[in-house]
């Protein structure tokens, strides 16, 4: 019953929104049309594919060492950090006339996606009650895909129609309101 249960954690709704909102922004930049962004700015597929290489070499040791990392620096720190890095990323993909920042902009990948996977998982595990994690994280699933289903389809309408930068303008735009709403809606947790 997710309508009593939204009823009951609508922060958590908020919260899922916010985290969907910049997961999206980077599955729409960062995996559906990297291509067409990196050969805007005179790259190549291979300079696409080193790009995926290098943010999937990233990613793996932050995730490794995430419990060290929210023990250090608190859950509440973290979101902050990966909302800040998410915004900052996708303005590089906006504002960048070559593929070398889109390179360096990889190394924002540990506190992107990274970050806010496991953050985020953390955080409805130390929020819920052990018999309604499992809603959450089917709610947050939903939020999220249906998120991508109107992302992908306005990021190609967006780019046929007016081109590379305003997706990613737009992008950086999604996940500025994505991460207030997050930051907004997460409550202060214990781990801190």
């Amino acid at each position: 019953d997710y309508i009593s249960f939204i009823s009951r954690h609508k922060d958590s709704l908020i919260a899922c929104i916010g985290y969907a909102g910049l997961m999206g922004t980077f599955v729409l930049l960062m995996e559906i049309f990297l291509l067409p962004i990196v050969t805007s700015v005179g790259g190549t597929t291979v300079d696409s594919g080193n790009i995926q290489a290098v943010k999937g070499f990233l990613e793996i040791p932050v995730m490794f060492g995430f419990i060290w990392l929210e023990k250090k620096i608190g859950l509440n720190r973290l979101f902050v950090i990966s909302a800040i890095s998410f915004v900052v990323k996708n303005a590089i993909m906006a504002f960048t006339t070559s593929v070398i920042p889109i390179y360096l902009s990889q190394i924002l990948q540990c506190t992107t996606f990274a970050m806010l996977v496991p953050a985020f998982i953390s955080y409805v595990n130390s929020i819920m009650k052990k018999n309604e994690i499992a809603r959450a994280f089917a709610l947050q699933a939903i939020i999220f895909t249906a998120m991508q289903m109107v992302m992908n389809s306005i990021g190609g309408h967006v780019i046929d129609a007016w081109g590379v930068k305003p997706l990613c303008l737009m992008a950086t735009g999604v996940s500025a309101v994505s991460g207030i709403l997050l930051l907004m809606s997460v409550r202060k947790t214990e781990i801190d």
